[in-house]
């Protein structure tokens, strides 16, 4: 909806998209968050850039703030020391896809919010630290794995494409240096690699806690 108002302009896309991003934060938890939030690293994207969108189609500030205090706190509980998210508080796995869902979350945050917000640098440390963790990771035919650090689970498609994605926004806007453009290119080939009669292999299923 919030996509085909800002191509179109038509004010008839924005009532259900809007009722949904409003809808997330009536009734909001006590530390601001919404009333949703279970610190599952997948509602970075999920939730936040709802609100981006938002923000977006609006110009209202208070859809930005909410998106970024969302993905502020979840980045203060799921973000570890090696830069990757943990799938949720009480599973200590680098889910890929929760990851890609992280990592394009920031991206299109950063992308949305003005420099001299408050809270950009701590956004941007939370890209960038993410961004140096990545790299290594990536198999020599371009492709992020179902489980990040275990190489032995299965090349997944999802995460390496908004891994990618995530990269080549970075380069665009000046936040990475040009050897991301590398990976985010090794990435989108591995994909085209996977892609058999029209359709994308290898795409993980949903998965529950």
């Amino acid at each position: 909806g919030f996509e085909m108002f800002l191509q179109t302009k038509d004010a008839n896309f924005l009532e259900k998209p809007l009722f949904l991003a409003d809808d997330e934060w009536t009734d909001p938890r006590s530390d601001g968050l919404t009333k949703y939030s279970r610190f599952w690293t997948d509602d970075m994207f999920m939730v936040a850039v709802l609100q981006i969108q938002a923000y977006k189609a609006t110009d209202k500030t208070g859809y930005l703030d909410r998106g970024i205090t969302q993905i502020l706190a979840y980045a203060d509980k799921l973000q570890q020391q090696n830069g990757l998210f943990q799938h949720t508080e009480n599973v200590p796995v680098f889910w890929g896809r929760a990851n890609g869902w992280a990592m394009s979350a920031l991206a299109i945050t950063l992308e949305n919010t003005p420099k001299d917000n408050p809270k950009y640098r701590a956004l941007m440390e939370i890209y960038k630290k993410m961004a140096a963790a990545l790299p290594k990771y990536q198999d020599s035919a371009g492709l992020w794995h179902q489980v990040i650090l275990d190489q032995d689970s299965f090349a997944e498609t999802s995460c390496t494409a908004m891994f990618s994605f995530a990269f080549a926004k970075g380069v665009k806007n000046g936040w990475l240096d040009k050897s991301f453009y590398q990976i985010a290119l090794k990435g989108f080939n591995g994909l085209l690699n996977k892609v058999k009669d029209g359709r994308l292999e290898d795409v993980c299923v949903g998965t529950d806690e």
